[in-house]
């Protein structure tokens, strides 16, 4: 094993000359190649990977699952030290726009984790940073190892950033599926509650019995809002008209919400309010499929491209690092 070795680690010398320490940059390409094919989901992770779950039920988590609650992770002891006093000093000193932002994105996904608190969302931005400029820093001295003294500060710094605004992008992501996810369920759920409305000949009732049950996607908990706002107060059209101006993102929904609260107000006929939003909200989601199919065609190629550029990078790298040197960089 130990010759094999040595003889992969000879050929890569003579391929790259200019890096040094071929057969250990070539393990690092390797697992980070491994690692991203993993996550992306072209193959499983190996069993020594994956988290073991116990074979024990929690009747607290069982609980907290049928009342549609997230756990709450504690922070370890090394976070309490080190992390959190810089992601709250991160968080007094944020804009009050960023802050605002930060409240009613959290608040539209039911504080997803790991962001169980704004201050867990300043403490990921503290983590991927640290990270950022770490992997950075590594990069970096293996360039200026090489002769390349001129990325010396670049590559933490940029890597640093980007993964700072690791978590605000992360956010962004899950508030556009949250808005697919709640157009694809606008049109079965106007349905049911449509055949809840005329048993119970009333929307109010209607409401309640379908959405009684904690259970169902993003717009179910919107309406169960509406749900718990009617049963406390006794207002409907009040109550539908907060969870559209709750949803102004989603625009067909808060339409759904305002169209309702109208025929409520003026006791016109409810169903057909619902009949015209669910026409309209299958026509997009036919529309979306459509475009997601074509989308999906286009990114069947990403992992040859990645391969490919992997490939490019190994081949063509050695010889571009040998040009700049020769050229005095």
């Amino acid at each position: 094993m130990t010759e094999l070795i040595q003889q992969i680690d000879a050929t890569l010398a003579q391929i790259g000359p200019a890096l040094p320490g071929s057969l250990p940059w070539a393990l690092l390409a390797l697992a980070g190649a491994a690692f991203f094919a993993m996550g992306i989901g072209l193959f499983d992770a190996p069993p020594f990977l994956r988290i073991p779950i116990s074979g024990k039920v929690s009747l607290g988590q069982e609980v907290a699952r049928l009342r549609n609650e997230q756990p709450r992770r504690q922070p370890s002891a090394l976070e309490r030290a080190l992390i959190l006093p810089v992601a709250e000093a991160l968080q007094r000193r944020a804009a009050e726009s960023e802050t605002a932002w930060l409240e009613r994105a959290l608040d539209l996904l039911d504080y997803p984790p790991p962001y169980s608190s704004t201050t867990d969302f300043y403490a990921q931005r503290v983590l991927w940073a640290t990270l950022g400029f770490v992997a950075g820093a590594l990069i970096a001295a293996a360039l200026v190892s090489a002769g390349f003294a001129i990325f010396a500060l670049i590559f933490p710094l940029a890597l640093g950033l980007a993964g700072y605004q690791i978590p605000k992008s992360e956010i962004n992501g899950k508030l556009k599926r949250r808005r697919e996810e709640m157009l694809f369920e606008l049109p079965y759920t106007l349905d049911r509650l449509g055949v809840a409305t005329v048993a119970e000949r009333s929307l109010g009732q209607g409401l309640v019995v379908t959405f009684s049950a904690p259970q169902g996607g993003y717009l179910a908990r919107e309406f169960r809002q509406v749900v718990a706002d009617y049963l406390r107060a006794g207002r409907l059209v009040e109550a539908l008209e907060r969870m559209a101006r709750r949803n102004s993102d989603v625009e067909l929904v808060a339409r759904a919400a305002e169209r309702l609260a109208m025929a409520e107000r003026e006791g016109t006929d409810v169903l057909n309010a619902m009949r015209v939003v669910g026409e309209r909200a299958r026509v997009i989601v036919e529309s979306m499929i459509e475009e997601r199919g074509e989308q999906n065609q286009t990114l069947m190629i990403a992992p040859t491209l990645v391969a490919l550029v992997g490939i490019i990078i190994a081949v063509a790298g050695p010889s571009v690092a040998l040009l700049f040197r020769g050229l005095g960089f």
